[in-house]
């Protein structure tokens, strides 16, 4: 077939932007435009797509998808793809290609860092599968490594965006405080060796509620704080503690840099009697990041999950 009478995906790009990074696919020219987008949409998508072509246009619709990920971050750099580093995102993305047969663009609902674990990660993108939704979680599971798994699918509206939908995202910090590491899941927790008192703890963890500049809890390098884009609002922080182990849990619209783990090490300075719950108010308006506690290692931090108003049921 001479080059004249081929068309590449690009072709298709104009139809939705959506297909975009798809692997490229030679087209007669002469093929109708109907058998064009079916052909397309057999070989990237595995089924055949919904056309509307009222106006002379072919349109492939792709559905919107909404999934939960649990996944331990101890071997990756972060959910995002990296340059240099094994990212969750990227190996997620491969385990779509596997099962779609096209490697679709992932919103995340958050940038994880390197070494923090996820309970409830929410992220969409657009395919077209004959598989329900309800049986992806196991189809892209048979293609994820065992620290990454697939909890739940659904199908969402089509401008639903993973993110920028979330009304509150919780996080949750765990802390062994004890002398000695658990032979079991030292991986999930920063040691405390030194009784802290976790109703002081909960005391300072009152005074981070409610909309504050949290410059004092960011980590140099926020683009964030680089525009003076500092203020967020916590609803929610509290400590509990069983046994040995003390959960601290975040809830907010949003955070900054290092926020979270610097939050659980200023109520950890607090339980440890270095620091009083009174002097929070005070550190949070001076925004200075050197009056604020140590940042915790990222190992104890987990996003615990994400709450979207719009929705009936709670993604935890």
């Amino acid at each position: 077939m001479s080059k004249e009478n081929q068309k590449t995906t690009s072709d298709f790009d104009a139809l939705d932007p959506r297909i975009k990074g798809c692997s490229p696919l030679i087209i007669p020219k002469r093929m109708s435009k109907r058998k064009k987008a079916s052909r397309f949409a057999k070989r990237f998508f595995l089924v055949s797509p919904i056309l509307n072509d009222t106006d002379g246009k072919v349109v492939i619709s792709l559905m919107n998808y909404l999934l939960t990920l649990a996944y331990d971050g101890t071997n990756y750099c972060g959910f995002q793809v990296q340059p240099n580093g094994r990212s969750v995102a990227a190996v997620f993305q491969d385990a779509l290609e596997a099962v779609l047969g096209c490697r679709p663009d992932i919103k995340g609902c958050s940038r994880t860092d390197a070494g923090v674990h996820a309970l409830g990660f929410m992220l969409n993108f657009h395919a077209d599968t004959r598989i329900p939704p309800e049986k992806l979680p196991l189809a892209l599971n048979q293609h994820l490594p065992p620290d990454i798994r697939v909890l739940a699918a659904r199908v969402v509206p089509e401008d639903f965006h993973a993110r920028y939908a979330a009304h509150t995202k919780t996080y949750l910090y765990r802390i062994h405080n004890h002398p000695i590491d658990s032979p079991f899941d030292a991986a999930y927790y920063t040691r405390m060796p030194k009784h802290l008192d976790e109703v002081r703890m909960q005391a300072a963890a009152q005074q981070f509620v409610g909309t504050h500049d949290f410059l004092a809890l960011c980590a140099a390098g926020s683009s964030a704080a680089a525009h003076g884009d500092t203020v967020r609002t916590i609803t929610d922080c509290h400590v509990t503690r069983r046994g040995d182990e003390i959960d601290i849990e975040v809830t907010a619209d949003g955070y900054l840099y290092n926020m979270v783990r610097i939050l659980a090490g200023t109520l950890c300075e607090v339980g440890a009697g270095r620091m009083q719950s009174e002097q929070i108010p005070g550190i949070l308006a001076g925004c200075d990041r050197s009056q604020a506690g140590p940042t915790l290692p990222a190992k104890g931090l987990f996003l615990k999950c994400v709450e979207y108003p719009d929705m009936k049921e709670n993604h935890s």
